[in-house]
């Protein structure tokens, strides 16, 4: 057996997302599934990249393989805070899209204080830090990755999205190969038999809570990720072709999903 050390954000944190499962369901993260490897996770949900980065630098020594999913280049800084309403708890807001969803999931918990601090927060990302100057920084971070481990297998967890000119596209079209948000859609797709003429299916779960299922995937495509990832761990080469649709026993795709927060 060799071991693999993963690193990432929530596409790397299987923690979460199966409250209606229970513990059992931290297994089902793909990074667990991987034949003839045992993994260890150091993905942590709404991570931005420079977190990833450093526990890279931190930990990537111990493992025989290494898996790094890269996210939104737009998440630059920690973005670490603490608000009384969550106690001790941190809350990480590493970017715009964070931010607005914690604006919008608790509107009504917030103290009139906290939601002028993540209003002020949101504008410092949306007018301080533009697009171009993640990207640079992001990729200087990518570039170190391969060079401290050229082995280490890199995987984008985004492709661009709605509004962008390069809609489709890999965060980091440098990094080669599928996002894993695609397996997303094609699970969308083997859930919901009506998406089928819909190009981003995901948008059909959105801002909708996961309640059956790790790392934003079900059982189901969590296995066929992990299929996919072991064989880039054998060749060194990310590029399966991601199946146009995962089928899954069960297709009500309120099994998967809880009601919309919004």
């Amino acid at each position: 057996m060799k071991t693999l050390g993963v690193f990432g954000d929530s596409w790397a944190d299987g923690t979460f997302g199966h409250d209606l499962v229970g513990p059992e369901g931290d297994r089902w993260a793909w990074f667990y599934n991987i034949p003839d490897h045992t993994a260890t996770s150091h993905g942590r949900g709404g991570a931005n990249l420079y977190h990833t980065y450093k526990q890279f630098l931190k930990h990537h020594g111990n493992y025989d393989k290494i898996v790094v999913i890269l996210t939104q280049y737009e998440r630059i800084s920690e973005g670490v805070f603490y608000l009384e309403e969550f106690g001790d708890q941190p809350v990480f807001l590493p970017g715009v899209d964070q931010t607005e969803f914690y604006l919008k999931k608790y509107e009504t918990q917030l103290t009139i204080h906290n939601t002028n601090k993540l209003n002020a927060i949101r504008d410092f990302y949306l007018w301080c830090l533009d697009d171009t100057t993640c990207y640079d920084i992001g990729m200087l971070m990518v570039d170190k990755i391969k060079q401290i481990r050229p082995d280490a297998i890199l995987i984008n967890a985004f492709y661009q999205g709605l509004g962008s000119p390069t809609i489709g596209q890999n965060k980091f079209p440098e990094v080669t190969g599928p996002a894993i948000m695609e397996y997303l859609d094609a699970m969308i797709r083997g859930i919901i038999p009506d998406v089928s003429d819909v190009r981003f299916p995901h948008l059909k779960v959105r801002a909708r809570p996961e309640v059956r299922g790790a790392c934003h995937l079900s059982k189901e495509a969590n296995l066929v990720l992990a299929k996919d990832v072991y064989h880039a761990l054998v060749t060194g080469i990310w590029n399966p072709i991601v199946p146009y649709a995962i089928p899954h026993e069960n297709t009500d795709i309120d099994y998967y999903y809880g009601k919309h927060l919004w």
